[in-house]
């Protein structure tokens, strides 16, 4: 097991891990501490490589968190939530920021497949671009709201906008899997191709499309999928 200590950055929904070109060390529980908060440390257990195409093992680790860190018991002050079960993927890039909405929560990254990712809290759906340059998209509330920043910052719409570039919408196959993205499912920026499958979400940097989040939810059934894993939805 591994134990990281890192500064307070919000809530910490997934952890990604790299191995070095050589190094065979392997991770299957990592522990982080906020070094700047009295919260107590989270345990996160971790997937095992993945296993490419020409027989090489990937060195890359996902790690959610672990089970007994994200089921609550219910109490009078904390009724049970029942999942929300309906299907839709919503996916696009702004800028430099990879943004990703599911009907079990809404997460962003870097394009440039580095990094892990944040949740969006505010968002519930994705919407597109209106015809004047600023990001929409909608709460839990149904209330839009509007970025300049690429998803980072949002704010109450004040007015009526038409949406000029919607997002893209994706309904995932489960009875025709795909290893890689379909010409439809794509989105680049700049050296790097994003694209969602069935299984989750890829991204392709030099010629070979690699996995970087798999799908997981809330309640079996939702989209066809067997969850095996609890929210949130990407790891």
């Amino acid at each position: 097991m591994f134990e990281f200590y890192a500064m307070d950055v919000g809530s910490i929904a997934t952890v990604r891990l790299r191995r070095t070109s050589g190094e065979t060390w392997r991770s299957a529980i990592i522990r982080i501490q906020k070094i700047d908060t009295e919260e107590p440390s989270v345990t996160f257990e971790c997937s095992p490589p993945s296993v490419l195409a020409g027989g090489e093992t990937e060195d890359v680790f996902f790690c959610i968190r672990a089970v007994s860190e994200t089921n609550e018991i219910p109490s009078e002050d904390k009724p049970v939530v029942q999942a929300n079960c309906s299907c839709f993927r919503e996916f696009t890039i702004l800028e430099d920021r990879v943004l990703i909405c599911t009907s079990d929560g809404c997460f962003a990254t870097s394009s440039d497949g580095e990094n892990g990712w944040s949740d969006l809290p505010e968002v519930s759906r994705l919407l597109g671009v209106g015809t004047d340059a600023r990001f929409y998209a909608k709460t839990s509330a149904n209330d839009t709201i509007v970025s300049d920043d690429a998803g980072i910052n949002w704010a109450t719409s004040q007015q009526n906008v038409a949406i000029e570039k919607p997002v893209m919408q994706y309904v995932p196959d489960v009875h025709n899997p795909v290893t890689t993205p379909l010409d439809q499912h794509i989105l680049r920026h700049g050296d790097v191709e994003w694209g969602i499958t069935s299984g989750g979400v890829l991204f392709n940097r030099d010629g070979t499309w690699s996995m970087h989040a798999v799908w997981a939810c809330a309640c079996d059934g939702a989209c066809g999928l067997k969850c095996n894993q609890p929210s949130p939805n990407l790891l």
